[in-house]
């Protein structure tokens, strides 16, 4: 029952929303009620293209874009692939952290997960990275791109809300984190709002260390030692030059020393200073069909530099 209300809520969010979203993209952005007053003199302007030059890219958008059309189909088929997305990531959670069989109940990371704030901040860049996915997947499907930020932030949060309630809400392994939820709509809100900036250098990205090679890590972390081998990283690209891919990065990871049980042990935080780039970075020295090639890559930042730490 747990399950088919998280189901319904997110199927509910799919059948409003993405009609919602079209009906966003064919009007240009504007909202109900909004409508624009176009003259018979004006439509013989805009119909014979002398108009087109002296009026706002906006107006010309809302006064001719059509109804319908390949945004309806290309939305329906991007919602079913969204859900199917979705179930497929259920059964994964599922099998690493357990199914939703118990009763609710609210745990406190932050006094005892013994993680040092990495669960947050994987949380965090998570739901950045996945709000941004979810936007190109909208963009894809002929939205605006402010209509696919706000289409895409909003998918991001139902699928973040949706593993916090029911999924870990009634895990009883895990359990709802206040503070997890607040890291899962920080992440979908940074990525909202960096999708509105012109040219933006910041980003958060991350790196493994060299132990994530050598042992039984992955890359959703089961235990406190496989979070260790993870570098969250907030990153600043040095210049606009397209020839200049160098990124300057600000990182934090921990380590958990050996110890029984290890809660006896404090954790050690991990503070980084980098100066290195992407493989996005890279591809935009060699034009815009490169950098696009090698976006997927962006997210993995690798670089040298110094590092501190305490307990």
């Amino acid at each position: 029952m747990k399950l088919a209300i998280g189901f319904l809520f997110c199927g509910l969010v799919l059948v409003v929303g993405l009609p919602v979203a079209a009906e966003d993209a064919a009007s240009g952005g504007s909202s109900p009620g909004s409508a624009i007053a176009v003259s018979d003199a004006d439509r013989v302007l805009i119909a014979s293209g002398k108009a087109v030059s002296s009026m706002p890219p906006s107006f010309i958008s809302r006064a001719v874009a059509p109804a319908h059309g390949p945004v309806s189909s290309r939305l329906a088929l991007w919602g079913g692939l969204s859900l199917a997305q979705g179930l497929l990531a259920y059964q994964k959670t599922i099998e690493i952290w357990g199914k939703p069989t118990g009763e609710f109940h609210i745990k406190n990371d932050l006094a005892g997960d013994y993680l040092a704030l990495s669960d947050e901040i994987s949380h965090l860049l998570i739901s950045y990275k996945l709000a941004q996915l979810t936007r190109q997947g909208f963009r894809w499907s002929g939205l605006s791109p402010a209509a696919a930020a706000r289409a895409g932030a909003l998918q991001a949060a139902v699928y973040m809300v949706f593993v916090e309630f029911p999924m870990d809400a009634y895990n009883p392994d895990q359990g709802f984190g206040l503070s997890d939820i607040l890291a899962d709509f920080a992440g979908v809100g940074l990525a909202w709002y960096r999708a509105g900036v012109k040219n933006p250098r910041w980003d958060l990205k991350v790196s493994v260390k060299s132990q994530f090679f050598a042992g039984n890590s992955r890359l959703l972390a089961h235990n406190s030692k496989q979070y260790d081998d993870f570098i969250y990283w907030l990153t600043y690209r040095i210049s606009d030059n397209r020839y200049n891919p160098l990124v300057v990065g600000l990182g934090y990871s921990t380590h958990h020393p050996p110890g029984t049980p290890p809660e006896s042990i404090p954790v050690d935080k991990q503070i980084y200073f980098r100066l290195g780039t992407s493989l996005s970075e890279i591809g935009r020295m060699f034009g815009r069909t490169a950098e696009r090639l090698l976006s997927p890559a962006e997210l993995y930042f690798f670089g040298v530099g110094p590092q501190t730490g305490w307990r």
